[in-house]
């Protein structure tokens, strides 16, 4: 039932005033199952019963009246309000192994996370190999799968197409929204035209994020370099060594 899954969430707040907003809800719950069922409420009655007859004046209104710890702003900016973490996922050729789809997938689980893909309209002769196919009908067919096999494990992801040049692309997607962090896949070493141009360090210092490097193969998905670029330090540090993914 939606209602206890909004209750549960309360209860299992951080924040205090959540907290007890989850009680609340708890001990009317079935007064407010009974108004979205029929539309029948108590409150005119009940508020009827809160003023003593004569003497309605020398008592305070009904409901908050102290809305300090109530303000959304302060919440939202509250060091225990828990926060959903969310990342930023761009890669274009990779996205058809399994190698950043497990990656995700345990990401997720442990934080819960949410994540938004960018796949970088690349043009076609630029690949390897080259493929047939516009830019845009190539990076549009691998995000829609994509996000279908995301989908199927259970992970919350949207997703877009960016501009062929992925610095701007992440540059774009930053602009509109902040992460946690960014995860980067590519080819490997040798044949990746990202890793060339050094997109995961360049990435890390230009936008000061946190990135996580995965360098997989497409036909090889189990073989991949995972590697975490700080951007305080642009020090890569191995995660995972080759073929141990």
């Amino acid at each position: 039932m939606w209602i206890d899954a909004i209750i549960d969430d309360a209860k299992a707040s951080a924040v205090p005033e959540i907290k007890g907003l989850g009680r609340i809800l708890k001990q009317w719950r079935d007064a407010i199952l009974a108004w979205h069922t029929t539309g029948a409420a108590s409150g005119p009655t009940e508020g009827l019963n809160s003023r003593p007859s004569g003497r309605s004046n020398e008592y305070p209104p009904p409901g908050f009246t102290n809305f300090v710890h109530f303000d959304p702003a302060k919440i939202a900016k509250s060091p225990t309000m828990p926060r959903m973490a969310s990342y930023l996922v761009v890669a274009n050729q990779t996205l058809g192994g399994t190698a950043l789809t497990q990656v995700v997938t345990e990401r997720a689980t442990i934080e819960a996370a949410t994540f938004h893909v960018v796949v970088p309209a690349t043009e076609p002769a630029d690949e390897h190999p080259p493929v047939a196919g516009t830019a845009s009908e190539n990076a549009y067919r691998r995000l829609h799968e994509a996000l279908e096999r995301l989908e199927a494990a259970g992970v919350r992801a949207t997703g877009e197409l960016g501009a062929a040049d992925p610095m701007h692309a992440i540059r774009d997607a930053l602009t509109a929204h902040s992460y946690s962090g960014l995860i980067i896949s590519t080819l490997p070493s040798g044949i990746s035209g990202w890793v060339r141009m050094d997109l995961p360090h360049r990435a890390a210092r230009e936008f000061n994020v946190l990135v996580e490097w995965i360098e997989a193969r497409t036909d090889a998905p189990n073989e991949a370099t995972i590697s975490r670029i700080d951007a305080g330090r642009t020090a890569m540090q191995n995660l995972e060594s080759p073929g141990t993914f």
